[in-house]
C-alpha cells in the first residue's frame, strides 16, 4: 500500500497553481528605499552586496606577483625562494631550487606562449586585406565579370568568342 507524503511547506515556482490562496506576508520595505528610484535602489542593494569591490583573494593576486624575473645572483635566488614561501605558494625545498627553477621555467614559457598567441589573434582580428577591396558598384553582371577578368586583350580567347560566351545584359524597364 503506497503512502503519500504528508504535505508540508515547500518552494515552488511562481506558476498560477501554485499560487492561488497563497498568503504572504506584508510588505517590509522602508520608506526610504520606496522613496528611490529603482536604479537608484539597484545601486543601493549592489553597493551593500559589494559586487564591484575586489574579494580578498583578488586583493591577495594583486600584492603578491606571480612571476618573478630570474634572479641574477644566488643570494638574490635565495631571497626570492623565501619572499615565495612568505606569500603561501607551496614552500621551496632549500636543500635544491630545482622544483623552484622548473616552475619559473615553465611560468617564463607559458607567458611566452601566451604573449605569441596575443600577438596572432591580433593579426586575425585585423583580417584579411580582402574585405578591404572596393566592392563592385555596378548591377550589370556583364561588367562585373569583365572587372573581374581584366582587359579584353590579356584573355586567350578572341574577343569574338568572349562576347559569344558572355552576351551584353538585357536591360529590361
Amino acid at each position: 500500500m503506497l503512502r503519500t507524503p504528508p504535505r508540508s511547506n515547500r518552494f515552488h515556482s511562481g506558476e498560477v497553481p501554485y499560487t492561488i490562496n497563497t498568503e504572504y506576508v506584508p510588505d517590509e520595505t522602508s520608506t526610504v528605499d520606496v522613496e528611490l528610484s529603482y536604479a537608484d535602489f539597484g545601486k543601493k542593494i549592489e553597493k551593500g552586496m559589494r559586487l564591484h569591490e575586489q574579494r580578498e583573494p583578488e586583493l591577495m593576486a594583486e600584492a603578491t606577483p606571480l612571476l618573478l624575473p630570474r634572479p641574477k645572483t644566488a643570494a638574490a635566488e635565495e631571497g626570492v625562494s623565501t619572499f615565495v614561501c612568505r606569500s603561501k605558494v607551496t614552500p621551496v625545498n632549500h636543500g635544491s631550487h630545482l622544483p623552484f627553477e622548473q616552475v619559473m621555467q615553465t611560468l617564463r614559457r607559458d607567458v611566452q606562449q601566451l604573449e605569441e598567441n596575443e600577438l596572432v589573434d591580433s593579426a586575425m582580428l585585423r583580417g584579411s586585406q580582402v574585405a578591404l577591396e572596393s566592392q563592385p558598384s555596378s548591377n550589370d553582371v556583364g561588367s562585373i565579370m569583365q572587372s573581374m577578368m581584366g582587359p579584353p586583350s590579356l584573355l586567350s580567347t578572341p574577343r569574338s568568342v568572349y562576347h559569344d560566351l558572355c552576351p551584353e545584359p538585357q536591360h529590361y524597364p
